[in-house]
């Protein structure tokens, strides 16, 4: 693989998949929605106040089952 990548002219795979991984990362965050998404599931990661309050909430809804908010990064 490095052969390959070297005849090719690229310098290496993990540096191509990095810097590959981190434009799809930026495309999807300049999409408002994703942005919104990901600092609301980051508010509830960090904030236990948040998450008991939430968790309060759900239980209080008798056809809900309680679910936590994930984060996927």
């Amino acid at each position: 693989m490095a052969k390959a990548t070297d005849e090719v002219g690229i310098s290496s795979v993990g540096c191509m998949a990095h810097t590959l991984q981190l434009s799809v990362k930026a495309g999807l965050e300049s999409q408002r929605a994703v942005t919104v998404c990901r600092r609301t599931a980051t508010h509830f990661s960090h904030s236990t106040l948040a998450k008991d309050r939430l968790l309060d909430i759900q239980r209080a809804i008798p056809a809900l089952t309680p679910h936590a908010i994930l984060q996927v990064r």
